[in-house]
């Protein structure tokens, strides 16, 4: 039986999920474990890796969505073709960094330990590439259970190999990459098993035309995610570039967006994206419209107040995760969160739903540009803590009034429209007071420790939050007898 897309959406959010909290996980114990200069080194390796990743991957786990679903009899062979890529690409980082490459990146951070750590790291992208296709080919197949056991799996090894090598052997940032490339071994064990699985009665056999096809079709997302990648790495690139180690160790920390935002926007718009596909393209523009703007709003009742807790308990949530040598990052953790007010739609999906794929390219470039130009401006005038600063402005300057210029366009209506700007300012003030009284509470409050002030604040915010968010009319809980659990929550959301 074929899972529902909401299913689907579900296990992919989960997936998600398992993955921020495990690199969360492991972030948190290593910069306990580490000093700042080490855990920098930590941080710095694998942020070479992931700004270089969508350059080297070109896209073509995406690919395998495209080419796999329904084929009956060369699936295997597709399958084979797009590892071969992605090991090949991998295979090049690999070549790059040996040959000199990690002294080029060292000295540009101003990190001479860089120099070994990445050395040690170089076959962690021939590993890991072609791993990333394994969720694309387990959903293709719709082999979804799987999806789940491998991606559990998958993480919950590479915490345990980390944490534990670093335990066991020793605390250096040395025997945690080494630990990191050698879950990637799991890893890729692990997905080439599931993945030649799910393709086992299919044909492998592979040409130059199969190549040339993945390719032609991968490579424009590629390097629209290779910009995208770039732009929401560029601040930490410059941060490395314009001061120590020891500081972007404090930044990197605080520069973060909740992973768990995405994934609740993410999620809802995935289930969403065919009816909305199916709307356009029927010109039922204006139904297209109403349905992703209260997608947007549900979205917001949890994303806005979250925003307001966090950015109440900021100090304290960076020294809970992080340790006490890390409470500063909350400067850094608190600007980030002004992003999540616009963060409660997707505009990418739009973009999707509507054929439009190039537009996500042209973002990506506008994004790009806008980052490097403010963000070089405000470290050279404010310091490296005001990049941050620059990058929040640069997506409310620059890629908002695109994104929201050419939603008007496809939906056919006017700017003010194609977002719920009543319900967000609703929700802003709501949010405010509740964060105003929070704060009251932190300054007032007796106990000087992180986790119990961080949870009376918490308490107090959600209790006036829990008043006010149905008497603004965003729910409504009915308790009637009879009544099914999920249904208790009842939406009375107007757009």
């Amino acid at each position: 039986m074929r899972a529902s897309r909401t299913t689907k959406a579900a296990i992919l959010a989960g997936g998600q999920a398992a993955t921020a909290l495990v690199s969360l996980g492991i972030a948190a114990v290593l910069a306990r474990v580490f000093d700042k200069s080490d855990y920098a080194t930590y941080r710095q390796t694998l942020l070479a890796y992931n700004m270089a990743a969508p350059l080297l991957s070109l896209g073509l786990p995406t690919a395998i969505f495209y080419f796999m679903p329904g084929e009956q009899n060369r699936a295997r062979g597709i399958l084979l073709e797009n590892l071969t890529l992605l090991g090949l690409a991998g295979l090049l980082f690999a070549l790059f960094l040996l040959s000199g490459g990690n002294v080029l990146l060292a000295n540009h951070f101003n990190n001479p330990a860089l120099e070994k750590t990445l050395f040690y790291f170089a076959f962690y992208p021939v590993l890991a590439l072609p791993a990333s296709a394994t969720t694309a080919c387990l959903m293709a197949r719709d082999k979804v259970t799987w999806v789940a056991l491998y991606t559990i799996g998958a993480r919950l090894a590479t915490l345990v190999v980390v944490l534990g090598a670093v335990w066991l052997l020793s605390p250096t940032p040395e025997i945690a990459i080494l630990a990191t490339t050698a879950a990637a071994v799991l890893t890729l064990g692990f997905g080439l098993g599931v993945m030649f699985g799910s393709v086992r009665a299919t044909q492998g056999s592979i040409g130059w035309g199969g190549f040339k096809a993945q390719l032609a079709y991968s490579i424009p997302m590629g390097l629209g995610g290779m910009i995208a990648t770039m732009h929401r790495s560029v601040d930490k690139l410059l941060v490395s570039l314009f001061t120590e180690p020891e500081n972007f160790a404090v930044y990197v920390n605080g520069a973060m967006e909740i992973p768990f935002i995405g994934i609740i926007a993410g999620s809802a718009t995935a289930v969403l994206l065919p009816e909305m596909r199916q709307l356009l393209k029927a010109n039922e523009r204006e139904q297209a419209l109403q349905i992703w703007k209260r997608a947007g709003i549900k979205a917001g009742v949890f994303i806005v107040p979250m925003m307001g807790i966090l950015f109440a308990t900021a100090p304290d949530v960076m020294a809970i995760i992080y340790g006490e040598a890390y409470r500063e990052s909350h400067q850094v953790f608190r600007v980030y969160l002004l992003l999540l007010p616009i963060r409660i739609v997707i505009f990418g999906a739009v973009f999707q739903a509507a054929g439009r794929t190039d537009l996500l390219l042209k973002r990506a470039i506008i994004a790009l540009v806008a980052n490097v130009l403010l963000s070089v401006i405000f470290a050279r005038l404010f310091g490296y803590v005001y990049i941050a600063t620059a990058t929040v402005a640069a997506i409310y300057f620059a890629v908002l009034p695109y994104c929201l210029w050419k939603v008007s366009e496809i939906f056919q209506t006017r700017v003010k429209r194609v977002f719920p700007w009543g319900q967000v300012l609703k929700l802003l003030l709501l949010t405010g007071i509740a964060l105003l009284i929070a704060l009251v509470v932190t300054f007032f409050c007796p106990w000087d420790v992180a986790i119990v002030r961080a949870s009376l604040v918490g308490v107090v915010y959600a209790l006036v939050m829990g008043v006010g968010l149905p008497r603004a009319g965003f729910l409504r809980f009915d308790l009637s007898r009879g009544v099914a659990l999920p249904k208790r929550v009842v939406w009375t959301l107007r757009v």
